[in-house]
């Protein structure tokens, strides 16, 4: 499958903290949106972390999908 199977993984404990994770692009793995109406919660970014998955700082607004900072 193109979507790897972590993103199921991921989008499982999104939806039980009120999220959708979802890939983004083609689908390849790599990137993936979390949309919620609060930041990720720590069971998701633990199990993101788990999965070798790392957040990049972007935000959305006004201006399109922008990066914040570069991760280290």
């Amino acid at each position: 499958p193109i979507v790897p199977p972590a993103f199921a993984e991921l989008a499982a404990v999104a939806e039980l903290h009120g999220a959708v994770f979802f890939p983004s692009g083609a689908g390849g793995g790599d990137v993936g949106v979390h949309l919620g109406a609060a930041p990720p919660s720590a069971p998701f970014l633990a199990c993101a972390d788990k999965l070798g998955m790392h957040p990049l700082a972007i935000a959305i607004d006004r201006g399109g999908v922008q990066l914040l900072a570069l991760p280290h």
